[in-house]
């Protein structure tokens, strides 16, 4: 997956929602950041201060307010995802906690503040791959999430694009969770 091409695409979906919209201070909010995401540079300096500034302050809000976002209807992280994980009866506590120290951890890492590309890591796994993607997800683009699946190899494969506004980790149907998350 290519970080700064999904990032570009979801900043000019949401700067053009707003537009649409006539919500004119997130037009002038998100507008702050375009020389971030302007022109065909792919090579964007994604660790830079004005970036981490964007991504703080912005991004996550508009994500959400647009509905692109870790899910399309939901109005704060704290009740919308983080109260329901901890609640997940298909997993222990402490993986229900690990979920959010990985996301501690990985924010911190290459893949969320570098110019991260996936497919110059990784074209070979010997490892099932499954790549699940929401109708409303920009969070990382469809696209650009079928196109590293095609280029990747792995033995057991699957691209499953959720037809639902939730992912199935976040959703509440046991069925569709179960089926990528199976008890062990």
């Amino acid at each position: 997956m290519d970080k700064v091409r999904s990032e570009k695409k979801a900043y000019h979906y949401m700067l053009e929602q707003y537009k649409k919209d006539g919500n004119k201070k997130m037009v002038s909010e998100m507008e702050q950041y375009y020389d971030l995401f302007s022109g065909e540079n792919n090579d964007i300096d994604m660790s830079c201060k004005k970036m981490h500034t964007y991504f703080a302050k912005t991004r996550d809000k508009a994500m959400h307010e647009n509905g692109v976002g870790t899910l399309h209807n939901m109005d704060s992280v704290i009740t919308g995802i983080f109260f329901p994980t901890l609640k997940m009866t298909d997993f222990t506590q402490k993986e229900r906690l690990n979920i959010w120290r990985g996301k501690s951890f990985v924010s911190k890492a290459e893949v969320s503040s570098g110019n991260f590309k996936a497919v110059d890591v990784t074209k070979q796994l010997d490892i099932p791959f499954y790549v699940l993607t929401g109708k409303y997800d920009m969070t990382t683009d469809y696209e650009l999430q079928k196109e590293y699946f095609d280029l990747v190899k792995a033995d057991k494969k699957d691209f499953t694009h959720l037809k639902t506004p939730r992912t199935a980790l976040y959703s509440k149907n046991l069925k569709e969770q179960r089926k990528y998350f199976p008890k062990t």
